[in-house]
């Protein structure tokens, strides 16, 4: 079974990797795993850790490093923990665990401490932290584990999908086409693979990403410039009437102790967790209204830092002056979304990641998503591989096995990757739309406010950080992706 996957980032390289676990070559059912990518993916050098970019080429941690920061939410960390052990305690040691977000106002009064935790506290020393790291150190990790031998750098020019065929890919090289049982469409906000789930009937720029009026600007400061905080587990945000600024630790230089990758600890409560302590490096950015995106020609790097000066140059916070006066701008990050798509499958492909839902920073869940993407998908299309018979008739639902041997025929393959597909659709574009609704009334926040608009901005924040039935924050960060999947795979059988 032929499966490609279009997109090497961090959607991409993580669905390999559920797709290599829950598919080891012991099975009768051997997978022939391939991925495309159109930059060059090699892996680091060993030894330089996270100095050397996804390109290869870019080291250091420059403001134009590839990809900047993230944040990954207990609802992401726990789908890396389900993936590989080692993979997740890599990623919280090299990245920062935080516990809350302390925001404030341009005049320095605090607003709110909102939690960055999850809130399951049956066995509150399982409690996980959102994480911030390097874009790129992320991927790394990534890259580590997947073989050179099933990335290979070739840009996909196209995605072709019909009822009676398997699945087609064509080159921007003119090299001959590549046929596949399953395409897994990983390429980002501006995906190639996406015109292939569409209907033939749609304008085709109908479902083109979208610029939100939104810029961000940001880089990475030697962690030396914050100021030592209590406590240290936190990232500072602030709002003003010209936009939004954020700053905080994003990697650590040993691990917390005890360590928030330690699920055998003995301490009675997740306060009792001691952040660890700081790295070499910090992260800042700024989100502003800009109501035309320039072309990269007429990006001029000192008129944005002037405009980057003039923005925050008055903001009380000491911290925020000192780093616009002083930092170098590498590029601006532009907010892109792709609109609500009828859906992110059709034929044998599939779209995950932010060629199916693109969502604004201020979601807080951008890459979250999209692991939660990848293992929902693999479990499914392992459960629906693993029926005793795959007729895509859910009366054999009450038959199914996950422990069964998938089944080798070509029929029940394509009726098993149509119905996992489905299911996938199913179960996560509901729970994609309610946090994208919310990111963008987030990330209104941050644009140009009048007068009044801004004290009504600090008293909606100063209003969520008090209210008592907040089913949003549970919704988003309790999740468990795998437990979805096995209670809706328990449902079936037991109908």
């Amino acid at each position: 079974m032929k499966i490609v996957i279009v997109g090497g980032g961090i959607s991409g390289l993580s669905v390999y990797l559920f797709l290599q676990k829950l598919f080891p070559a012991s099975l009768p059912l051997g997978l022939d795993l391939v991925v495309y990518e159109t930059h060059e993916a090699r892996k680091r050098e060993k030894g330089l850790g996270q100095e050397l970019s996804v390109v290869g080429d870019v080291k250091g941690f420059g403001s134009g490093a590839v990809g900047g920061a993230l944040g990954v939410a207990p609802n992401g960390l726990r789908v890396l923990r389900h993936l590989d052990e080692s993979l997740y305690a890599a990623i919280v040691d090299q990245g920062y665990p935080i516990s809350e977000f302390w925001i404030q106002n341009a005049l320095g009064w605090n607003i709110s401490r909102l939690s960055a935790t999850d809130t399951i506290t049956v066995n509150p020393n399982s409690q996980l932290p959102t994480v911030l790291i390097s874009r790129q150190a992320i991927w790394n990790e990534l890259r580590d584990r997947v073989p050179d031998c099933a990335l290979q750098r070739r840009t996909v020019s196209r995605v072709i999908c019909a009822n009676d065929q398997r699945p087609r890919i064509s080159f921007a090289d003119g090299s001959p086409d590549v046929e596949a049982d399953l395409v897994i469409g990983a390429d980002g906000v501006r995906s190639v693979a996406k015109s292939a789930v569409l209907s033939a009937d749609e304008p085709t720029n109908k479902y083109n990403a979208v610029y939100q009026g939104l810029v961000g600007v940001g880089g990475f400061i030697p962690s030396s410039q914050l100021p030592p905080v209590n406590p240290p587990a936190r990232v500072t945000m602030t709002l003003g009437r010209q936009g939004f600024f954020g700053y905080g630790l994003c990697t650590s230089s040993a691990p917390s102790k005890p360590a928030w990758n330690n699920t055998t600890s003995t301490t009675t409560t997740a306060t009792a967790k001691i952040p660890p302590v700081p790295g070499s490096h910090a992260f800042w950015w700024s989100t502003y209204s800009l109501a035309q995106l320039p072309s990269n020609e007429k990006v001029d790097r000192n008129d944005i830092r002037v405009q980057l000066q003039s923005r925050h140059g008055s903001w009380a916070d000491p911290v925020i002056r000192s780093i616009v006066a002083s930092t170098e701008i590498g590029s601006i990050f532009p907010t892109w979304t792709t609109p609500d798509l009828p859906t992110w499958e059709l034929n044998g492909v599939v779209l995950i990641g932010d060629a199916a839902h693109a969502l604004q920073p201020s979601s807080g869940q951008g890459v979250s998503q999209a692991l939660e993407d990848a293992q929902v998908f693999s479990l499914l299309l392992r459960h629906y591989l693993s029926q005793p018979r795959c007729s895509g008739n859910d009366d054999n639902d009450d038959q199914a096995s996950s422990h069964a041997e998938p089944i080798p025929t070509a029929g029940a393959q394509k009726n098993a990757i149509i119905q996992a597909a489905e299911t996938y659709c199913k179960l996560r574009k509901p729970r994609v739309k309610r946090i994208a609704d919310r990111s963008k009334a987030m990330g209104d926040m941050k644009r140009k406010k009048s007068f009044v608009g801004e004290w009504l901005t600090y008293f909606f924040i100063w209003l969520l950080g008090k209210w008592p039935w907040d089913s949003y924050t549970p919704y988003v960060v309790d999740h468990d992706a795998a437990l979805e999947v096995e209670s809706f795979i328990a449902t079936k059988q037991i109908r």
